[in-house]
């Protein structure tokens, strides 16, 4: 009897913690923004004869519910402490490496997808009156192999990338990044806590581009730094590492620019320091994503006149050191830019450089818009 007592009152109190949560999952208002996850949140979908009947609307409403749970971000973190207490070396698609490094997932990739973006770059280069170069940045688990936990599987980036750079072969300059990380894997060239590179690790890859078009590359040890302390980025986002290091982001004040316009907004700084009190201090590079921005330096004619950049977040903390090179820079980002692309391509641009992440490159949809 004394059993079957406690398991009703077992039975009742987890019964009445579900009720007490749907319940006020269902009263709070909905949120729309993650600040913590840096995410846009699944709001109610709306039902219809389709998507009942093909499944869209039960997987909508589900990733909804799990969307706005109510203190979502707090048993996310309790759950990071259980699975720590038992030992397990990853949460939510996110592994923990060595030295406090996490690293994101990313176990499959669709070849039809890279294939048809890879023709869609193609497209594009063949209607551009200028060179077309690719810096195509490989994931942290492809460089940082000294931090990795053992048995990571991942997809192999280091030949899907020599896939890409045969298969653009006489459509664009290929830079190799990843021997020239892997070199410097022992530096800090990307975030613990994030999937996005240093601003050296960026410095590295500028430096590699600027001698594949015959840039001298600025010094990096000339410049003079400032630093951000308690940067938490996505891959903490994800799993709430109860033990996770901060990061920190150096920036360049003397990396300067006269203008820039970040979908209609005008600024006189790279940097919106004011960001950097967020939690997504990241996003202080070029004011953060967004579908068009446009950069105005210092008039020189040492410079080249422009550079069209195709790119997605990598690109924000490299940009700067091409503002050394250019007298204007304009940046689109694909998965946002919704104008036809053909029309950029007879703008009388200098250069122009796709620089994103391979994830990116093998997966967004919205780099197809680049044949169109």
């Amino acid at each position: 009897m004394l059993k079957k007592a406690k398991d009703s009152l077992l039975f009742i109190l987890i019964a009445a913690m579900i009720l007490t949560i749907s319940v006020v999952s269902l009263i709070l208002p909905d949120k729309t923004f993650s600040e913590n996850e840096n995410k846009m949140l699944a709001q109610l979908p709306s039902p219809s004869f389709k998507t009942l009947l093909n499944g869209d609307f039960a997987s909508d409403y589900e990733e909804y519910v799990a969307d706005q749970f109510w203190m979502r971000d707090e048993w996310i973190a309790a759950k990071s402490i259980a699975e720590y207490a038992l030992l397990k070396t990853e949460n939510n698609g996110v592994a923990y490496g060595k030295d406090g490094y996490m690293f994101q997932k990313y176990t499959s990739l669709n070849e039809t997808r890279l294939r048809a973006n890879l023709e869609a770059i193609r497209l594009f280069s063949d209607r551009l009156d200028c060179d077309l170069n690719m810096l195509i940045v490989p994931s942290s688990y492809s460089v940082l192999t000294n931090k990795l936990p053992a048995g990571l599987p991942g997809v192999d980036q280091a030949y899907w990338l020599e896939q890409v750079s045969q298969n653009l072969q006489g459509s664009a300059g290929f830079v190799e990044l990843l021997p020239v990380l892997q070199t410097h894997q022992d530096s800090y060239i990307y975030y613990r806590t994030d999937h996005h590179w240093t601003t050296y690790g960026a410095y590295l890859a500028y430096a590699a581009y600027a001698e594949s078009v015959g840039l001298t590359p600025i010094d990096y040890d000339a410049l003079e730094g400032t630093e951000v302390e308690g940067f938490l980025g996505t891959s903490y986002s994800k799993c709430k590492a109860f033990n996770a290091q901060p990061d920190t982001i150096t920036y360049f004040p003397e990396l300067e620019c006269v203008s820039l316009v970040n979908n209609g907004e005008e600024h006189d700084t790279l940097y919106n320091l004011e960001q950097f009190e967020k939690r997504d201090k990241y996003a202080a590079f070029l004011f953060g994503n967004s579908s068009l921005v446009e950069i105005e330096t210092e008039y020189s004619e040492e410079k080249r006149d422009s550079i069209l950049i195709i790119r997605d977040s990598y690109a924000d903390s490299l940009v700067p050191y091409l503002t050394a090179h250019y007298n204007k820079i304009v940046l689109l980002d694909p998965r946002y830019y919704n104008l036809p692309f053909s029309e950029l391509a007879d703008d009388g641009y200098t250069d122009a450089l796709i620089l994103m992440g391979f994830e990116n490159l093998a997966g967004e949809q919205g780099i197809a818009k680049l044949g169109l």
